[in-house]
């Protein structure tokens, strides 16, 4: 009986917490990459939507089943979207 009941409680809690979510009104799309050779320039990825990102290496691309696709080969490896949250907020829904 115990058990039934901390199961009921946390059932209720949850349908409360998913019950008080929102989602944006109309799906929009705040930005889009791709990572293959028509879109990186240098160590410049150029975004089909939103800001373009600085890559901290020189890409390497290798074949795969979208053509196409920059390797990241080192933990090191990274694509910089923003350096300060800042940079970007206007781009990012606010509801």
């Amino acid at each position: 009986m115990k058990v039934c009941s901390i199961k009921l409680l946390f059932l209720s809690f949850v349908c409360c917490v998913i019950g008080n979510v929102t989602a944006q009104e109309t799906p929009q799309l705040i930005s889009h990459w791709q990572l293959n050779s028509q879109t990186v320039q240098g160590k410049k990825l150029k975004a089909i939507a939103g800001a373009d990102g600085d890559l901290t290496f020189t890409p390497r691309f290798v074949k795969d089943s979208l053509g196409q696709s920059a390797l990241f080969e080192n933990e090191s490896d990274r694509c910089v979207i923003a350096s300060d949250f800042n940079d970007v907020k206007t781009q990012l829904p606010t509801s």
